[in-house]
């Protein structure tokens, strides 16, 4: 992998997202604007009657992992009674003016005993079979979740959110590998969170206490969470950000706003996956919440690119004309001769065996300039 990004414009630059990278194609088959009253079936499960709970449970001598998350999700949507009245029921989700809205409710909650599972409803499913009294869930919640018919490997994908805040509050937006009857069966627990905000978590090590103002990314590899984190300060949460991950087979790339703030090595995250968001609750955390149910999480859109290709071509440049260039990722670039990009120029050049620079290529001030060898994918 090698990455080359020459700034030399006066002000800062964005990165090489779609926005403004047109290397990059929007899935056609695949993107949702959230533009109807109902959210699409064929895209996206709505979870029911899942707690996320506990990591592990072993019903042969009763002894579990326990996980610190005390939400029940539902696929409860807010329902109308007339044409301007709506009910006054809890409800979980919901679509309003373009907008895909999950909501963390502060209410208790039950399972009816034939979802109570190690993958389900795994809190009631553990004390029921051992014989405890069943507690009930405190909060309800939603995620969804995109169908294994369109998982997708490699690639750029954005969404633009806004959520709220409280003590516990646990909103996530992240990608991930197995069906929820695999997680106990050492399957594959590759997973890249492109989000996650921990509202009044405190972070020992650092010995900060998070607010609307820091993210968290990860990577995890295994089940026993070994991860690399990063924590990113974020201008207040609570309004609407763009969040991107370039995902790609040799690294992994993520944004907010279109500005780069972490780059990594891919280090084995080479499977398909499904986009996720929900929101969860610390409720070990959850205190002092008074007026701030409910938990809110806006998605406007969430859109997934691929690059355009032309992988067997060799781009040889000499007095290159980069206005013309048709920002293909090509087999390699070379530059021989004179190559000179002009003061509003912003070019990005993708290839996958290498870029060679035989000669002189002049950068003015006030161009921007991407390079970028990554493999095919």
């Amino acid at each position: 992998m090698a990455i080359f990004i020459i700034y030399t414009a006066l002000f800062n630059a964005n990165a090489q997202t779609p926005f403004n990278d047109p290397n990059w194609i929007l899935i056609p088959t695949w993107h949702d604007e959230f533009n109807g009253l109902e959210i699409n079936s064929t895209y996206w499960t709505v979870k029911n009657y899942f707690d996320h709970y506990l990591y592990s449970v072993d019903i042969s001598d009763c002894s579990f992992t326990k996980g610190d998350e005390g939400q029940l999700y539902r696929n409860r949507k807010r329902s109308y009674q007339g044409q301007n009245e709506r009910e006054t029921s809890i409800y979980n989700y919901d679509i309003e003016n373009g907008t895909l809205k999950l909501l963390l409710q502060n209410d208790n909650c039950d399972c009816p005993p034939n979802m109570r599972t190690p993958w389900g409803c795994s809190m009631q499913y553990y004390f029921d079979h051992c014989g405890d009294n069943i507690p009930l869930y405190h909060f309800s919640s939603a995620a969804i979740e995109l169908k294994d018919d369109f998982r997708f490997k490699y690639g750029y994908i954005e969404a633009r959110v806004k959520m709220n805040c409280g003590n516990g509050f646990f909103p996530a937006f992240w990608l991930f590998g197995i069906d929820d009857s695999s997680l106990h069966q050492g399957s594959n627990y590759q997973e890249i969170d492109v989000f996650e905000m921990q509202y009044g978590h405190y972070e020992d090590n650092l010995g900060i206490v998070h607010d609307q103002n820091i993210m968290t990314s990860n990577r995890h590899y295994t089940l026993e969470q070994i991860h690399k984190s990063t924590l990113y300060t974020i201008y207040d949460y609570t309004n609407y950000h763009n969040y991107g991950l370039e995902w790609t087979p040799s690294k992994i790339i993520f944004y907010v706003d279109g500005y780069i703030y972490r780059i990594e090595k891919n280090d084995g995250i080479f499977d398909s996956k499904k986009i996720i968001f929900n929101f969860a609750i610390h409720e070990n955390e959850a205190n002092n919440l008074g007026d701030y149910f409910p938990g809110i999480m806006d998605i406007d859109y969430v859109r997934i690119y691929k690059p355009r290709t032309d992988y067997s071509t060799i781009l040889n440049m000499n007095n290159y004309d980069f206005s013309s260039h048709d920002n293909k990722v090509k087999k390699k670039i070379i530059m021989t001769g004179n190559n000179a990009l002009q003061t509003t120029d912003n070019v990005y050049l993708r290839a996958t065996d290498g870029v060679e620079i035989n000669g002189d290529f002049i950068v003015p001030l006030g161009a921007e300039l991407y390079i970028d060898v990554n493999e095919a994918y």
